[in-house]
């Protein structure tokens, strides 16, 4: 997955910064050993040894800040690629269910058309019957046999 992908260039990148650390170690072993030179450690004042110093050890940790700031940006960008998908998903889901939700209503008012046609059509059937039956009037109760 992209994620373990993500995390093996993390792994190469910290085991390169690890090495270059390394490197610079054996370079100051390698300064402290001339500075073991009495004539060397001699004539470099003691101040420039703590500056140099200083500045080695600040910059080793900056490298290693940069380094941890590199991964958090990589991790923040893979839960916000992960939150967006999350949420593409999401949407389409709704639109999936909206989508159901239109044909349901369009098969109801296609039922809803039948039925009304239906009883149109039985409504004229029952005028017919009455029409053919032979009474003229609607508030002639007489001929239906109805009491008055």
């Amino acid at each position: 997955s992209e994620f373990e992908q993500r995390s093996g260039n993390l792994n190469d990148e910290l085991e390169t910064a690890f090495q270059s650390e390394d490197s610079e170690m054996k370079d100051a072993s390698h300064s402290s050993e001339i500075e073991k030179l009495p004539a060397v450690r001699d004539s470099i004042p003691l101040a420039l040894r703590m500056r140099a110093a200083v500045g080695t050890a600040v910059g080793a940790a900056a490298a290693h800040a940069r380094l941890l700031a590199d991964q958090e940006e990589r991790e923040i960008e893979h839960l916000m690629a992960f939150i967006i998908e999350t949420q593409l998903k999401k949407l389409q889901r709704k639109a999936k269910y909206l989508e159901d939700l239109e044909r349901l209503m369009e098969k109801e008012h296609a039922l809803l058309d039948e039925s009304k046609d239906s009883i149109i059509a039985d409504r004229i059937d029952t005028l017919q019957r009455i029409f053919a039956s032979g009474i003229s009037r609607w508030k002639d109760h007489s001929s239906l046999g109805l009491p008055v």
